[in-house]
């Protein structure tokens, strides 16, 4: 990720934060829409995944200035999702989903450089998520993570 991406998809996001339940909601539509299956594994009520789904996000994008955060938050959210079993399908749905969002979302503002940064944030988040085996330890990771 360039400083560049990094900026763009922090600028964005701030854009999409005043929308962030209609955001989600899409994503989540989306999702379902690509894989009917996957609702199967959200037992939270609709509004609170919402919410949660932006946390994360959000987390992650103000992360991404602090490699260190940005680690041990996606090792953690990696940890949770493997607990689930989900698969490398199941990521690449995700992102079609998040980009589908961010292209209604973001509208006229949505351009080809902000598509790329967002891939790329998405597959580094991706393959930390995936490599994390690990579980994360420590009282400062830990209280980190408490709002996650």
């Amino acid at each position: 990720m360039t400083p560049e991406q990094i900026s763009l998809v922090q600028r964005t996001f701030e854009n999409i934060k005043p929308v962030s339940d209609l955001a989600a909601g899409l994503f989540y539509t989306r999702l379902f829409w690509l894989q009917p299956s996957l609702k199967n594994l959200f037992n939270l009520d609709p509004a609170t995944q919402r919410r949660k789904f932006i946390q994360m996000v959000e987390a992650i994008v103000c992360s991404l200035d602090y490699p260190g955060q940005f680690m041990v938050i996606l090792s953690k959210l990696g940890e949770q999702h493997a607990a689930f079993g989900l698969t490398s399908e199941y990521f690449e749905l995700a992102e079609e989903a998040l980009l589908w969002m961010l292209e209604r979302c973001l509208r006229e503002e949505y351009t080809e450089e902000i598509e790329t940064a967002w891939k790329e944030v998405y597959q580094v988040s991706v393959n930390i998520m995936q490599k994390s085996n690990a579980p994360i330890s420590g009282t400062a990771e830990m209280s980190l993570l408490k709002f996650i």
